[in-house]
């Protein structure tokens, strides 16, 4: 067949489509409106915006059926950035755009059966011409929706990092901009929260990569900021078995040490928190566990209250005595008074503890006293024995 009756078989069946524009618009519509739940049940694009955009589309596609046309992309770009700031997933957006090419398909080979004329390898090309403009239209709406998404992310993300930011710092004071950066941050406006500290492993890189979602997974609402040296969170912990879950989920992925603040119930106690955490996440540990929780008792709070250079010097001026003992015959010593602290000063439960004969724990106990001047059995000097070991647990 001549190449100029085969493009004038074409043209016809382009104009037919053409004067049919408008009323195949409402048609794609409607099906989309009714196979696709999304766009009836949210209510989020009205029926005739939508019926607008199906007529504009399907025109631009009956376009492309002329050989010397070329593909506008614009309505497609604007459709992809429209829907992602509407917030409308992008499947769905997909399945409307394929309602709406089966349905063209559909009526280019109705129209060919009322039509004996139009040749086959008219109908083909026609049809080959459709879809290679759906093609093209889907992939510049995709484009442009994921784009437009990207930059939406990256946009939260940076303002949430912002008010985090401003949250840790204190520079939030006043009690309605605190709830109203809750809303913000998708957190409850009121406690009990907790601050979590987890050290990178290298310069600005994620210690906890995902840590939102997973935790968003257990029921755990929470808001992170990223620090040269420490990732910082915010976290939302209702009760103790979310505080329980919180715990788990740190640990389980835990690859470098994390610290956990007590929990506090308004968001301005927020710095002290992070006071904590950063003390929990550098704490000597006893054990390999990678996850400490500060715990808010008034010692350990006595303990950091201070600057930490004032009260190293406390610690410092009490433990002058140990300057001479060894590193290993040191912590034994230590260990010893602290496990005596932790059995309410029982020397037989503190020999059970620590395995050896209750004679060893009152040697190692009389050895403490001798080298720091201080007796157990005086209620001042036991506070400040007390006080200089908590001080050596809690900072670096």
């Amino acid at each position: 067949m001549p190449a100029t009756d085969l493009e004038t078989q074409i043209v016809e069946i382009q104009t037919a489509l053409l004067n049919r524009s408008d009323e195949l618009g409402v048609i794609v519509a409607d099906t989309v409106w009714r196979e696709v739940d999304y766009y009836a049940d949210t209510g989020q694009i009205s029926r005739d915006d939508l019926i607008a955009n199906c007529i504009e589309s399907l025109r631009l596609i009956f376009d492309v059926l002329d050989a010397a046309a070329t593909f506008d992309t614009a309505l497609a770009a604007r459709t992809g950035v429209a829907r992602a700031r509407a917030g409308i997933p992008l499947p769905e957006i997909m399945d409307a755009y394929r309602i709406g090419c089966r349905l063209t398909w559909e009526e280019i080979v109705t129209l060919a059966a009322t039509r004996p004329h139009i040749s086959r390898e008219a109908l083909i090309r026609a049809s080959a011409r459709i879809w290679l403009a759906q093609d093209v239209y889907t992939h510049a709406m995709a484009s442009a929706y994921r784009e437009t998404m990207t930059n939406r992310v990256l946009t939260q993300a940076a303002e949430q990092a912002a008010l985090v930011e401003a949250l840790i710092d204190g520079r939030i004071v006043e009690q309605a901009n605190l709830w109203e950066i809750a809303a913000m941050l998708r957190l409850p406006a009121r406690g009990p929260y907790v601050v979590v500290a987890a050290e990178c492993a290298s310069l600005g890189r994620s210690a906890l990569p995902g840590i939102e979602a997973k935790l968003s997974d257990v029921g755990i609402a929470s808001a992170w900021r990223l620090l040269p040296d420490v990732q910082l969170g915010l976290a939302h912990v209702g009760s103790d078995a979310q505080f329980e879950t919180l715990k788990q989920t740190l640990t389980r992925i835990a690859a470098t040490p994390i610290g956990v603040s007590s929990r506090f119930d308004d968001l301005s106690q927020t710095p002290q928190g992070v006071t904590y955490a950063r003390i929990a996440l550098s704490a000597k540990r006893s054990d390999s566990s990678l996850l400490s929780v500060f715990e808010a008792e008034p010692l350990a709070v006595a303990a950091v209250s201070a600057p930490p250079r004032v009260m190293k010097q406390i610690s410092n001026t009490v433990f002058a005595g140990f300057a001479d003992l060894e590193e290993r015959d040191r912590e034994t010593l230590f260990t010893t008074f602290r496990m005596w602290l932790n059995v309410d000063g029982s020397i037989t439960d503190a020999a059970d503890r620590l395995y050896c004969h209750p004679n060893t724990v009152r040697h190692r106990l009389r050895r403490i006293e001798e080298r720091t001047g201080r007796s157990l059995s005086r209620p001042r000097d036991l506070a400040e024995l007390c006080l200089a070991f908590e001080i050596d647990l809690r900072l670096p």
